[in-house]
């Protein structure tokens, strides 16, 4: 019994050790696809999420003004500008200074996590930032502080998403 009680001790400081430090991982390279999810960890998904790379929206699900109750809206494969993307890249570039990166959870931190589950309401803001690296692709996943260079990229996104709306609305007339 004395045993288990001493190697208990002893794999306490490895399993808090094991991943969970968030660090800087800024990659000077310029990206190829940007990535956006802004919850309050609903239930009803993200309030803002946009798959963006130079030459169009992959993906966009979001909220507007024409949402029905909890209706989200989205859109696929959404052609955009070079000017757009180049305000994307320009909002992304004044926010990565203030970027940390998302690290994996400590092994103890995911076994007590698993037992008790966050509650809904929490407002996360994600970055994923897509890098060519040679032959492969590197996607580095960021958490957002709650900034002004935050606040004005998910304005630009917000802009984004109502054109999207906007055209759909004149397809459907």
């Amino acid at each position: 019994m004395k045993a288990r009680v001493i190697l208990g001790l002893l794999l306490i400081p490895m399993l808090i050790s094991l991943g969970g430090c968030a660090e800087k991982n800024i990659i000077d390279e310029t990206p190829v696809r940007v990535i956006f999810n802004r919850t309050h960890g609903s239930v009803w998904g993200a309030q803002l999420y946009m798959d963006i790379c130079p030459e169009e929206i992959t993906t966009a699900r979001y909220f507007t003004d024409r949402s029905v109750s909890w209706d989200q809206l989205s859109s696929e494969n959404v052609p955009i500008t070079e000017e757009q993307w180049n305000a994307v890249e320009a909002a992304v570039n004044d926010l990565r200074p203030l970027l940390e990166e998302v690290k994996k959870p400590s092994l103890l931190k995911r076994i007590i996590s698993s037992r008790h589950p966050t509650v809904d309401g929490h407002l996360t803001r994600r970055l994923t930032l897509v890098f060519e690296t040679g032959d492969e692709l590197l996607s580095i996943e960021y958490d957002c502080p709650h900034s002004d260079q935050t606040t004005a990229l998910e304005q630009l996104l917000e802009e984004l998403a109502a054109l999207i709306d906007e055209t759909n609305l004149n397809e459907e007339s």
